[in-house]
């Protein structure tokens, strides 16, 4: 008996034999099946096929199963099927031949070979969680309870000897029960876990920006533009891409920024640029971790003229062909729009008063401006001669 061509994939998700026999016992998967073949007894040595798997899977070469059994991912033992335990009781009846200790108490005299029934390697209470571990009382392990909960099983950093990989397999900027949050992944204490570095999953990119809008009056936290990706019950995609080091990050934004014209997006391709975001006017954003907006000069990157947006512009007299032919700091001054630019944001509404006071000063052409009733006034400026109604 021998399998297809396609037996041995190069690729580590695509392993056909080692899928099939992992897979619950049957008329062609399981261990048991291996052996019809390979084994001889309680052996994976060649038996009638005369082709050992300890050949393969090396450097345990007295098991027939890989290296990463323990720790890997494709080839992990923990996503195998439990109706395999009667083989693997061939080399780990009682724990034998395992990193961890053997259960304590044994199981009675006779008890058929199971994974979680102090049988083999694994006590009655089992691996104590499912995987992937998704679960709350996985996100809040603190110094205090792993080394009771967790610890049998893992270390928090590499090397280790144990069953079960390393928290710094995700975890890897620093040890999750030292620090706070996001930071043993992403950042640091010092930028409330915004992203300060150039390798996933800590790209600074555009974070340190938005993060500083919290003191300009929009407080931002992770969870403005990841929500619901964050350390709760509902981040199985957050899970599955720390544990498979997938870049980039997913963004999910809080409905209060939607533009007026649809829901806001993250394009998670090479673009990586946000769409319908009412902050930017609903228009495409730079490259997340390459671009850049100068605010006091590229105003249509996130402002257009008109009514669709929440951020538009249209009172007065801003349709004037001859004033649209002028960039917005001829009127507006820059310095005097910091101080209000940015703050409450997530109202998705313009202040006449906040948008008035900005007019005239150092740099700008008018030369005096009165503000009226709501988005009204006059102006004297050098390009017209006199007072303008506005």
């Amino acid at each position: 008996m021998s399998g297809p061509s396609t037996w041995v994939a190069t690729s580590p998700a695509a392993q056909p034999h080692g899928v099939s026999a992992k897979a619950t016992p049957g008329s062609t998967s399981g261990f048991a099946y291996c052996q019809v073949c390979h084994g001889t007894g309680t052996n994976f040595a060649g038996g009638s096929s005369g082709v050992s798997c300890y050949t393969c899977h090396v450097p345990t070469a007295n098991s027939p199963h890989a290296s990463q059994w323990r720790t890997g991912d494709t080839y992990v033992h923990t996503t195998t099927a439990t109706g395999n335990a009667a083989v693997c009781g061939y080399c780990h009846l009682n724990g034998a031949n395992s990193p961890i200790a053997p259960p304590s108490p044994p199981a009675p005299a006779g008890t058929a070979p199971g994974c979680f029934n102090s049988t083999l390697c694994h006590g009655s209470g089992g691996v104590a969680h499912p995987v992937p571990y998704n679960d709350n009382s996985h996100y809040t392990v603190t110094s205090a309870t792993f080394p009771g909960s967790c610890s049998a099983c893992h270390d928090v950093s590499a090397p280790s000897t144990k069953a079960g990989p390393v928290c710094q397999t995700c975890h890897v900027a620093a040890s999750p029960l030292a620090a706070a949050n996001c930071t043993s992944c992403h950042g640091s204490t010092t930028s409330n876990g915004a992203p300060t570095g150039a390798a996933y999953s800590n790209i600074a990119g555009a974070h340190a920006v938005h993060i500083a809008l919290t003191s300009a009056g929009t407080p931002i936290s992770c969870d403005t533009c990841h929500n619901g990706l964050g350390p709760s019950l509902l981040n199985l995609n957050h899970y599955n891409r720390a544990k498979s080091r997938v870049s980039p990050g997913d963004a999910a934004f809080l409905a209060t920024y939607n533009a007026k014209t649809g829901a806001s997006s993250f394009d998670n391709s090479a673009a990586l640029s946000c769409s319908n975001v009412s902050c930017h006017g609903a228009q495409a954003t730079p490259n997340w971790q390459t671009g850049a907006i100068n605010v006091n000069t590229q105003c249509t990157s996130c402002h257009a003229l008109g009514t669709a947006q929440y951020n538009s512009y249209n009172s007065g007299e801003h349709n004037q062909s001859a004033h649209r032919l002028f960039a917005c700091t001829v009127c507006h001054n820059t310095t005097t729009l910091a101080v209000n630019h940015f703050t409450s944001l997530a109202d998705n509404t313009i202040s006449p008063a906040v948008a008035s006071a900005t007019v005239g000063g150092a740099g700008t052409s008018i030369t005096t401006w009165t503000a009226g009733a709501g988005t009204s006034g006059t102006c004297n400026a050098t390009c017209h001669p006199g007072n303008r109604t506005w």
